[in-house]
């Protein structure tokens, strides 16, 4: 055989191939667009049902999670950071309460995880150290810390006529001071006439 029959013959065998590859390619069918897949961030996990009464987790579009709510599923998920969320065979949804996931980074807090709701940092005052002063209370403040205030507070007792705010460190008592001038106690001070204290000025 020649070169030139050689290649004319290959150049026949490749047309023949061709145009059968054509002939079946032709009524071949494309499958279905079925669009793009959910995305992940749209998906949500129920803990599904099942007629002989045990669960089992399954994943969802976004679309038909509130009607699997209405048909008695439940979403793994409770959007509580601080819950470990699963789906029990026997139980279902179970949000167990994780509360390390709830420390704040102050001691004298109580940190705890609430299910159904979240964190909660509870002060408390008892885990303050004592300075051994009277005059000051140990006190905790959420997201603070420890500190002290004053056992003594300022406020005025303008019915009987006495100021408090001082603190007496050696006998630990809050003393009560006069307050004047005071309408009602029986002086006529200063600042008072009958205009401003018929009481305590007379006619």
């Amino acid at each position: 055989m020649t070169q030139h029959s050689a290649c004319g013959l290959a150049l026949g065998i490749g047309l023949v191939v061709a145009a059968a590859l054509g002939a079946h390619g032709s009524d071949r069918t494309p499958p279905p667009d079925k669009g793009p897949a959910a995305p992940l961030s749209s998906r949500r996990t129920v803990c599904h049902r099942s007629p002989n009464g045990r669960y089992s987790a399954q994943t969802v579009s976004a679309s038909s999670f509130e009607k699997h709510i209405r048909h008695g599923d439940c979403a793994v998920d409770d959007r509580v950071a601080c819950t470990s969320d699963s789906c029990d065979s026997l139980l279902g949804c179970v949000h167990t309460p994780n509360h390390d996931r709830c420390s704040d980074n102050v001691s004298c807090t109580g940190d705890r995880c609430i299910v159904g709701q979240g964190c909660q940092n509870t002060p408390d005052d008892s885990l303050c150290q004592d300075d051994g002063l009277f005059c000051t209370r140990e006190t905790c403040t959420a997201g603070a810390g420890c500190g002290v205030v004053d056992r003594c507070p300022a406020f005025t007792d303008t019915e009987n006529c006495l100021s408090y705010g001082r603190c007496d460190e050696d006998n630990q008592a809050c003393p009560a001071d006069p307050l004047a001038p005071c309408c009602g106690n029986g002086a006529c001070e200063a600042d008072e006439d009958f205009s401003t204290c018929s009481e305590d000025c007379g006619t």
